[in-house]
């Protein structure tokens, strides 16, 4: 992560080091002409404990939370050794931003780090090619349980997220 002009620019590459094909979370959805359209730019930020999380993934539902739908992520297939690259920038003010939030009003809170995380899984997910999506796909939501992740380190960073 760098400042640049007053935002901060995380950037990343995904390389699948492994000898199966993985589908990894790259993009989200956001809300287009009364439907869901995917968003590279997009990602889910929580801060906790100083840190603030950005994830692109598959969201488990809290117990007590009732979604209209559900949210899920557009994956891109990455096969055995190639890599994926992205970047995103980020405002030194932040606004939390997760599915299946609760609504409640929380107070702001300075971060000094920021971890990267992405969702991913493998063909027994089952993904399926997204209609009108060329390249994208996506898992049922009973596939949450296989997913796994890829976390970044701690970058330090000094952001407000509200």
């Amino acid at each position: 992560m760098e400042p640049i002009e007053g935002k901060w620019v995380a950037r990343w590459t995904l390389t699948n080091e492994g000898q199966e094909t993985l589908y990894v979370a790259t993009q989200l959805p956001v809300q287009a002409g009364g439907g869901s359209a995917p968003s590279a730019h997009r990602l889910y930020a929580r801060a906790r404990a100083g840190t603030l999380h950005l994830t692109k993934r598959l969201w488990r539902i809290p117990n007590l939370v009732q979604p209209l739908i559900r949210e899920l992520p557009y994956l891109e297939r990455l096969e055995p050794g190639q890599s994926l690259k992205g970047g995103v920038r980020i405002p030194p003010r932040v606004a939390a931003d997760h599915p299946y939030q609760s609504g409640e009003a929380r107070e702001g809170e300075f971060v000094r780090e920021v971890v990267i995380s992405f969702g991913f899984f493998d063909a027994s997910a089952q993904p399926r090619l997204v209609e009108g999506a060329p390249g994208l796909y996506q898992v049922p939501y009973g596939a949450l349980d296989q997913q796994r992740c890829v976390e970044s380190p701690a970058h330090p960073a000094r952001l407000y997220v509200r």
